[in-house]
């Protein structure tokens, strides 16, 4: 059994899909191959040593790690356990644009099965939605336990723009090869275009306990080829309350301004901090 020595925490809907993809196509680099194991936030109950058998990195890997955005979503129990199993582990952080990235996290919490009436809803029962658009706050949660030279922060934007020169600062970060290049021109992952919703059944046998065994243990071809059978394509129309859209704005615009500031970005960044309207 190996301990991962790296966690991608999040953001969620922030290009950490991509981030990890690119990451785990390096020799040196090992990442967990369900996409996201999400063990200290959702299946912690399993125990550490299930989630270190997991882990069967191949002979050369250097950097071996997951990345789960549920890590950063608020719970400062869920940050306690990590440092806890992992303490000398180093964390990349990735955001985006807050209120994008709110938007994308509420179609993405209606691919996972939630319901809700509408964005206005979700952001008043679903804590989390805004919780992780506050980075300033979310990224203090580790530094009470990891030093600044152990968290890496990116911008999903710099990704987008600069794909090359971040992941050469992740390779770097990591201790493995720099150099090594990666090809980036890919079609995006885990758009909200590509969003879906189960069909009843389905969502009654994700609620089944042995549902994550059976899943991991299915190889990708074959779940995307049932895919169709079992989910059906998700249309949204993101509308905001007007009062909900200023209590977030004055929510996160001091939380944004100080984040961006310490990670070395422009306070309009993305655009008027005090308005964080696209």
């Amino acid at each position: 059994m190996m301990k991962p020595n790296y966690l991608v925490i999040g953001a969620a809907k922030a290009g950490t899909t991509t981030l990890c993809n690119f990451l785990g196509k390096h020799p040196e680099v090992y990442m967990f191959p369900h996409k996201e194991s999400h063990f200290f936030s959702l299946h912690y109950e399993r125990g550490i040593e299930w989630y270190y058998s997991k882990f069967n990195p191949l002979q050369g890997a250097k950097a071996i790690g997951e990345g789960s955005p549920t890590y950063s979503e608020g719970n400062s129990e869920v940050v306690q356990r990590i440092a806890q199993h992992l303490p000398e582990a180093k964390l990349i952080y990735i955001v985006r644009h807050p209120i994008q990235r709110i938007e994308s996290d509420f179609t993405q919490l209606l691919d996972n099965g939630l319901k809700f009436g509408s964005l206005d809803v979700a952001i008043k029962q679903w804590k989390p939605l805004v919780q992780s658009s506050c980075y300033w706050a979310r990224i203090n949660e580790f530094r009470k336990y990891f030093r600044d030279d152990k968290i890496l922060v990116l911008f999903m934007e710099d990704l987008v723009t600069n794909p090359q020169s971040v992941l050469q600062q992740c390779f770097e970060f990591l201790g493995v090869d720099p150099t090594f290049q990666i090809e980036t021109q890919q079609p995006a992952l885990n758009s909200r275009a590509s969003k879906q919703v189960d069909y009843p059944w389905m969502a009654w046998l994700r609620k089944q306990k042995f549902f994550l065994d059976a899943k991991w243990l299915l190889p990708t071809w074959m779940i995307k080829s049932f895919k169709p059978l079992l989910r059906k394509p998700l249309t949204v129309d993101i509308h905001w309350n007007e009062a909900t859209r200023h209590e977030v704005v004055n929510l996160l615009h001091e939380d944004i301004e100080k984040f961006l500031s310490f990670y070395g970005k422009p306070d309009n960044y993305w655009g008027d901090v005090n308005n964080l309207w696209v």
